[in-house]
């Protein structure tokens, strides 16, 4: 696997919540699944934190169900 990231010069967390992560798929691996269910997940921008960077939340929907959630959120 190429780890682009380092190529470019961006460093990615080596640690999570004390559980090491060596690759780039250890620390994206938790979003893979919805996907792959056909869930609809949109990221929902909230605000800032005390330090200025923005934060948001990720609704995820049950399968094929974008209709209805773009309906909730209206």
């Amino acid at each position: 696997m190429i780890d682009y990231h380092r190529q470019i010069g961006i460093a990615l967390p080596q640690e999570i919540a004390g559980v090491r992560q060596d690759t780039y798929i250890d620390w994206i691996a938790i979003t893979t699944i919805t996907p792959l269910l056909a869930c609809p997940a949109p990221a929902v921008p909230v605000g800032f934190s005390h330090d200025g960077l923005p934060f948001g939340i990720q609704i995820i929907g049950r399968s094929r169900s974008e209709a209805r959630l773009l309906q909730t959120g209206a």
